[in-house]
């Protein structure tokens, strides 16, 4: 089939998440936002060429998956939690071969003055 030997990458950038991770009790007890950017590689991509909705992925799910990844549990660490995200997108949506999650924290609790700290994952199928 067309579009089978044709790679596609999928970037969702700047999705915002109130919820609530970090090691310290006011993280704990209070929302806090993080800002995700995604990375989803697909070795091959049949929607290059049918240009149906059915034959890639569906960013909007994504989102979704993201949404419920991070908000569903607590998590202690950005890297458990950008994990977690990873591993739900993979399962979710079997034609990514991989993904790359930065997960942002855009207030952390440090004395100094910082825009945010962030992680980078990649998890591959």
């Amino acid at each position: 089939m067309p579009g089978q030997g044709q790679a596609a990458v999928l970037r969702i950038e700047g999705l915002e998440v109130t919820a609530r991770h970090g090691l310290l009790p006011q993280e704990k007890e209070s929302d806090q936002l993080f800002r995700f950017d995604l990375e989803l590689r697909m070795g091959s991509c049949p929607a290059c060429v049918s240009d149906k909705i059915e034959d890639t992925v569906d960013y909007a799910a994504v989102i979704d998956d993201v949404v419920a990844a991070a908000t569903t549990r607590q998590y202690e660490l950005l890297e458990r939690l950008a994990t977690v995200v990873a591993g739900a997108v993979l399962e979710r949506h079997v034609t990514v071969d991989s993904v790359l999650v930065r997960v942002e924290k855009a207030a952390p609790p440090v004395d100094q003055a910082v825009g945010s700290v962030s992680v980078i994952v990649e998890v591959e199928r």
